[in-house]
């Protein structure tokens, strides 16, 4: 395979953008280089990988696979609008993904993380380290499985939405789009968008938009 057909580049230079540099090479795909805004950032390197420059150079540089390290899940889906791709998709070796699983363009599945059977990721989402992701889950697109958060079997998580760290989410309940599940949270009934769910059980604080 040619030095090109394997290599791609990063959007974003941040500690997300540092585990997928390594998922990457682990993958054995060659990170020709980050994008950052941050000017301060340019010219420097991220464990081995050159920051190119600010996003809008991307458009000057040969065309590869990209993916968007950015943590901010309103921030990763309109990079996603912004640039045409095309978008890497990246499985950590030490990920189990089952087979019958999909995963969207531009995602990334970290260490230790499950995705199970007949579970459905969409464009852009972050399935992070020691996340599972049970049988016929539906997430969906830019959205943010956090470290340690289980959903159970049968469950929904929307566009944009965040489960935060630790947080389960029991069988068959849906998370609305853009709503947060606060880390260490155990959410038993549904979440509707734009809504902050935490505790145990999970009970709706207040609203990230009017």
């Amino acid at each position: 395979m040619s030095a090109q057909h394997n290599s791609l580049y990063i959007l974003g230079a941040g500690g997300h953008a540092r585990v997928a540099i390594q998922t990457a090479r682990l993958m054995g795909l060659h990170v020709a280089g980050l994008f950052d805004d941050n000017c301060s950032l340019e010219d420097q390197f991220v464990i081995g990988a050159p920051v190119m420059g600010p996003l809008g150079r991307l458009g000057e540089v040969m065309p590869l696979p990209c993916l968007i390290a950015i943590g901010d899940n309103e921030r990763r889906a309109e990079l996603a609008r912004r640039f045409p791709g095309p978008w890497a998709t990246l499985v950590h070796p030490r990920a189990f993904v089952d087979d019958t699983a999909e995963l969207g363009q531009g995602t990334i599945v970290m260490p230790g993380a499950v995705v199970n059977a007949n579970a459905r990721i969409g464009e852009h989402a972050i399935i992070n380290s020691n996340a599972t992701v049970e049988h016929d889950c539906r997430v969906g697109n830019a959205a943010h499985v956090s470290c340690n958060a289980c959903l159970t079997g049968g469950v929904s998580v929307g566009d944009q939405s965040l489960i935060g760290a630790g947080a389960v989410i029991l069988p068959g309940v849906t998370v609305g789009r853009e709503a947060r599940v606060a880390a260490g949270a155990v959410l038993t009934r549904a979440a509707p968008d734009n809504a902050t769910m935490c505790g145990v059980p999970a009970r709706q604080m207040t609203s990230n938009r009017n």
